[in-house]
């Protein structure tokens, strides 16, 4: 699960229209490096990172992140 998450952002980023190749560039390289982290963590914590991915994937608090 955790792994489809990632490529799920991955996929947004790079089809995000208002960052620059350069950024594009840096959160894709920081996301290459979480992937291993995060799969250890989803193994001993598997039930918070779903709780949190549900978490922002929720329209609404997208939208109230946005505000912010």
């Amino acid at each position: 699960m955790i792994q489809n998450e990632i490529t799920k952002i991955e996929e947004r980023v790079r089809k995000d229209g208002s960052l620059s190749e350069e950024r594009k560039s840096e959160l894709l390289s920081l996301l290459t490096t979480m992937k291993p982290e995060m799969t250890k963590l989803y193994k001993s914590q598997g039930e918070y990172i779903v709780s949190m991915i549900r978490f922002n994937n929720n329209d609404e608090v997208s939208a109230w992140k946005k505000n912010m």
